[in-house]
């Protein structure tokens, strides 16, 4: 049994792939077109995999659907992944396309904290001012997670964890 550290990452990566599979994604955009897709959760300090997951489209056992309505795909997604973290107060970094502020509430509430960025017309993100001079950042917090938006348009979720972004500077 691995005993994972404080901080784990959550990130998605392709396989390349030219065999038949039911669950082979086609990425157009991509060098490789025909890729299996799949989600991952990685120690940050030993860089050890501690789940994976392979987005396999209708048969994926990614949340339920009460949950993908309410956090989404990727919201479902990284509670699927963490689910046997959750209450240990372990710090999880979240890419952009997986973050929400109901999803950091959600892992708040499971004492679990997250950092990620976040897209700003994301669900329930608070409306915040659109031009910034250079070097400025607006905040918003609310209900135990802080949100900054950064000079270059980047909003930076953070789930109740000003300890753990001045660990990470």
């Amino acid at each position: 049994m691995i005993n994972p550290g404080a901080v784990v990452c959550k990130d998605e990566s392709l396989l390349k792939f030219k065999g038949k599979l039911s669950f082979k994604q086609y990425l157009p955009f991509e060098r490789s077109r025909f890729d299996i897709k799949s989600y991952e959760l990685m120690d940050n300090a030993t860089k050890i995999l501690l789940n994976y997951m392979p987005y396999m489209e209708k048969h994926s056992s990614i949340g339920t659907e009460a949950t993908k309505a309410k956090y989404g795909m990727g919201g479902s997604v990284v509670l699927t992944l963490v689910r046997h973290l959750l209450g240990k107060f372990r710090k999880i970094i979240i890419d952009n396309g997986f973050t929400g502020p109901a999803l950091a509430l959600r892992l708040l509430k499971e004492k679990t904290y997250c950092l990620g960025m976040v897209r700003r017309n994301r669900k329930d993100m608070p409306q915040m001012q659109s031009k910034l001079a250079k070097g400025q950042c607006e905040t918003f917090a609310s209900n135990g997670i802080l949100i900054e938006k950064l000079t270059h348009n980047t909003f930076l979720l953070l789930g109740s964890i000003c300890t753990f972004f001045l660990q990470m500077v």
